[in-house]
C-alpha cells in the first residue's frame, strides 16, 4: 500500500485545550491540521476531572480527546522508587551540571523525577492506544505544543514503534529557563537531541537558545510563527484629538495595566477611550478597578471600561464589531502575543513593549510605536498622544502596515500549512 493511500494519525500533546482558555488560540491551528488527517488523537496533559468543567470549543469528528491522568501521589512515587535509577535519571543529572551549567538543587531534583514519572504516565496510556494502530495500513506523526517533560513520552513511543517523526513547538516559557522554578527545565538536552524537529515561535526565542547553549547545533529548530484566521480591513473612524485603546490580557502583575492608567492621567489635551478585554484573580481584578477610580476620576477626557471575560469567539466579534483605534500592551513579558496577531488581522496599530518576540509583529513607526521594556506613564502617555494627534492620511498609514504584516507574517493557513510540510505531512 502506497503512502498516499495510507490513513494519517496525529497524537498532539496539549496541556487541557479544550478546556480553557489558556490555550484557546489552539483552535485556529487545529482546524488547519484537521484537513490533513484522518484522525487527530488530543493528549490533554493536564486534564484534571475534578475542576475541567465542559469544553469551551467545539472539535470536529475527526478530533477524540485522551485524558491521561498526571497528577502522581506520594504512594504512587513511592511504588515508582526503583525507575528513579533509569539511566536516562542519571544522565540527566549529569547534563544538568555539564551542558546547564547548573548545580543540582533539591527543587531541580524534585521536578526532575516528578517529571520523570509524569512522562511515564503519558507514555502507558498512549501506548495503550498506538499498539492498536495497523502501522501496515497507516502513519502517525507525534507532536507536543509545548516542550516540556512529556515530549519523553513521545520520545520512548518513537524508539518502540515506526512513527514518521517526533515534533514539538516552543513557545516562552518552554525556552527561557529564567521563568521557571530555580531556573530549571528538565530532560532539555535528552529532548533537544532526540526530537526531529522543533518549531519556535519566534526569532528571539532560537536565539536566545543559541546564546545560552552556544555550542549546541540547533539545525532542528525552526521559526515557525503563530498566527490567525483573516479578520478584514476595517473602515477607520478615528476622529481628530480623540482615541479608543484597547487592551486584551489576562490581568496580572506582568501585564502592568497600572502604567497604561498613569499614562491616561498624564493627559488633558486629547480625548481618550480605553478598554480592557480579559479578567483575572478577583483580588488583582479589584486593585487594578481601585487604582483606576483613584487615578481617572477627576478626568472629565478619560473615559474606561473593563469589558471582562471574553471568549475567543466573543473576542473576534468584539474586535469587528466594536468602533476601536490602537492596541496597547505594557507586558514585562510575552512570547509573540496572539493579541497583537489578532489586532494586525483587522488593521489595528499597536503601542507596546520590546520584550519577547513584540518586535516581529510591531515594527517602530511602521505599524505602530514599539517603547522600550519599562517604559514611563510619561513615554506611553506620548506615544498614546501620537495616535490621538494624527490625521487621518497619517493613521492610515499605520494600519494599513498592521494588515501587511499581519498577511505577510501572521496567517494562520499559510503558517501551519508550512509546518505541516515540514513534518513530512503534505508535499
Amino acid at each position: 500500500m502506497s503512502s498516499q493511500t495510507k490513513k494519517k494519525f496525529l497524537f498532539e500533546l496539549v496541556a487541557n485545550f479544550p478546556y480553557s482558555v489558556g490555550e484557546t488560540y489552539y483552535e485556529d491551528e487545529l482546524k488547519v491540521i484537521e484537513n490533513y488527517f484522518d484522525s487527530v488523537f488530543l493528549v490533554i496533559t493536564d486534564y484534571n476531572i475534578s475542576n475541567m468543567g465542559n469544553p469551551s470549543v467545539e472539535l470536529s469528528s475527526k478530533v477524540v480527546t485522551c485524558n491521561p491522568t498526571t497528577k502522581i501521589n506520594i504512594l504512587e512515587k513511592f511504588i515508582s522508587f526503583p525507575l528513579y535509577f533509569s539511566p536516562i535519571v542519571f544522565k540527566e543529572c549529569l547534563n544538568i551540571k555539564n551542558f546547564l551549567k547548573q548545580n543540582i538543587s533539591i527543587i531541580s531534583l524534585k521536578t526532575m523525577l516528578d517529571s520523570y514519572l509524569r512522562a511515564r504516565r503519558v507514555y502507558n496510556e498512549m501506548d495503550k492506544i498506538i499498539s492498536k494502530i495497523d502501522f501496515k495500513k497507516s502513519d502517525v506523526w507525534l507532536r507536543s505544543y509545548w516542550c516540556t517533560e512529556y515530549i519523553l513520552a513521545l520520545i520512548w513511543l518513537k524508539k518502540k514503534y515506526p512513527v514518521i517523526g517526533v515534533y514539538s513547538k516552543m513557545h516562552a516559557w518552554d525556552i527561557y529557563f529564567e521563568r521557571n522554578k530555580d531556573s530549571y527545565l528538565p530532560f532539555r538536552k535528552y529532548i533537544y537531541d532526540n526530537c526531529d524537529k522543533f518549531f519556535v515561535i519566534s526569532n528571539q526565542g532560537k536565539n536566545y537558545l543559541m546564546n545560552k547553549f552556544p555550542e549546541y547545533n540547533f539545525s532542528k529548530f525552526t521559526v515557525c510563527r503563530l498566527g490567525v484566521p483573516n479578520g478584514f480591513y476595517k473602515k477607520s473612524n478615528k476622529q481628530k484629538d480623540k482615541l479608543i485603546l484597547f487592551s486584551l490580557a489576562f490581568i496580572s502583575f506582568v501585564k502592568r495595566l497600572e502604567l497604561i492608567i498613569e499614562a491616561l492621567a498624564l493627559i488633558d489635551d486629547y480625548e481618550i477611550t480605553w478598554i480592557h478585554i480579559g479578567d483575572g484573580r478577583q483580588k488583582d481584578l479589584s486593585e487594578i478597578k481601585k487604582f483606576a477610580e483613584n487615578k481617572l476620576k477627576k478626568k472629565s477626557n478619560i473615559n474606561y471600561k473593563f469589558e471582562g471575560k471574553l471568549s475567543k469567539m466573543q473576542v473576534i466579534n468584539f474586535l469587528s464589531n466594536t468602533n476601536l483605534d490602537v492596541l496597547i500592551n505594557t507586558s514585562q513579558t510575552e512570547g509573540l502575543p496572539v493579541s497583537m496577531m489578532e489586532a494586525s488581522s483587522f488593521g489595528y496599530p499597536i503601542i507596546g513593549t520590546n520584550v519577547g518576540g513584540v518586535s516581529e509583529i510591531l515594527h517602530n513607526n511602521k505599524n505602530g510605536f514599539l517603547m522600550n521594556k519599562n517604559p514611563t506613564a510619561n513615554e506611553i502617555a506620548i506615544n498614546i498622544k501620537k495616535f490621538a494627534s494624527m490625521n487621518n492620511e497619517e493613521f492610515e498609514y499605520y494600519r494599513k502596515s498592521s494588515f501587511d504584516i499581519w498577511k505577510h507574517d501572521f496567517d494562520a493557513e499559510i503558517n501551519y500549512t508550512h509546518q505541516l510540510k515540514l513534518m513530512n505531512v503534505i508535499p
